[in-house]
């Protein structure tokens, strides 16, 4: 995976001459925006994608959903979680190229007025190739931003895995005519009619299971 580009010349900045203060004001404005963007769009997604995942995990097991609805609700559920945990994983990242652009700027504004208090610049670019990122996540060299990635690429890969069960649990319901316990089933789940003493033949337990 490429990583971002980064520009150093906001909009904002472009519209202000070169030297002016305010130039240095805008930039610390937007450092601190993106800054505060970062940890509100972590905190949002977390929520909001543990909430789903949670929400499916209940549905799956419950008693109270029957075989049909479970599967549809495994089916779109994993599909809009999956798509929402990608585009998580894509707002940090962009994002990330977003703040380091504030902060260059705001270090250039601020090099220009105070010259002999230099800020220094990033050494590396706001954000790591997907294996470099799954590197330093293993050998705990990972920022707090590359662990929320791996976090939200966790979240795509659980909800794919339930988009996968929820796909052949749909495909049983429809090769088994709505049903998912299919004829000669040694565990109907109630396909045949309860019997009334223990000394009537059980069906199908009491039969092949294949013709």
């Amino acid at each position: 995976m490429a990583t971002e580009s980064v520009t150093t010349e906001p909009d904002e900045l472009a519209q202000l001459p070169p030297g002016d203060l305010r130039r240095l004001e805008v930039a610390l404005e937007l450092r601190k925006f993106h800054h505060t963007s970062i940890w509100e769009e972590q905190k949002h997604f977390t929520w909001l994608i543990s909430l789903l995942l949670s929400a499916l995990v209940i549905g799956a097991t419950s008693d109270r959903v029957n075989s049909t609805a479970r599967a549809v609700m495994l089916l779109v559920g994993s599909l809009v979680g999956f798509l929402l945990s990608m585009t998580a994983y894509r707002v940090q990242r962009r994002e990330g190229v977003y703040y380091q652009n504030a902060y260059l700027a705001f270090a250039r504004e601020w090099n220009l007025q105070f010259p002999h208090h230099l800020l220094g610049a990033f050494r590396d670019r706001p954000n790591k190739s997907l294996s470099r990122l799954v590197t330093a996540g293993l050998t705990g060299k990972a920022g707090v931003r590359d662990y929320f990635q791996i976090l939200f690429l966790s979240f795509a890969a659980a909800f794919l895995c339930r988009h996968t069960t929820g796909s052949e649990f749909l495909g049983g319901l429809v090769a088994g005519g709505g049903r998912w316990r299919w004829r000669g089933d040694s565990n109907p789940g109630r396909t045949c009619a309860l019997t009334r003493f223990r000394g009537v033949l059980l069906r199908p337990l009491g039969h092949t299971t294949a013709e």
